[in-house]
């Protein structure tokens, strides 16, 4: 569980300052940009604010390691439920939805069509990247109970 959780905080982490940093980028370039350059950096900014928030209220990013028992068992369902959630299809749905919600923004809405274009296909190919990188070791631990010490946790065995 330990492992998990200092994988997920990585991840989380990591991948909201990434989202950040491009956030930060494209809101300090609005002053020193024309007007249709602004509106593609600002939707832009929009999609990088979401990564952030995301990841950020993920609870894959803050998975905790108990050392009692129970409680290491309820993480590591919880930890487990998170990670298959993150690796969903509602997450590659709401990844392509976002994105291409954006990219038709710029598109439809200020005629923009190569800046929706690339914010479109960076857009969902980062999103998917943030999906294959996220941690998935906690649905392939298993948990080793003794029935002869009332329950208590012997050990974990998995792949992590």
């Amino acid at each position: 569980m330990r492992t998990e959780a200092h994988r997920g905080r990585t991840w989380g982490v990591g991948w909201a300052l990434a989202n950040g940093a491009t956030l930060m980028v494209q809101v300090g370039a609005l002053p020193f940009v024309d007007h249709d350059t602004q509106i593609d950096f600002a939707v832009g900014a929009g999609t990088s604010a979401v990564g952030v928030i995301s990841t950020l209220a993920s609870p894959v990013t803050w998975l905790h390691s108990y050392d009692e028992c129970d409680a290491i068992e309820r993480e590591l369902s919880r930890a487990a439920d998170a990670q298959a959630f993150g690796k969903s299809w509602l997450a590659h749905t709401g990844n392509v939805l976002i994105n291409g919600g954006a990219a038709l923004a710029l598109g439809l809405g200020w005629d923009h069509w190569r800046s929706a274009a690339v914010q479109g296909g960076v857009g969902i190919l980062v999103g998917e990247l943030m999906i294959y990188t996220q941690p998935d070791g906690a649905g392939a631990v298993q948990l080793a109970v003794s029935p002869t010490n009332g329950g208590a946790l012997i050990g974990l065995a998995g792949v992590f």
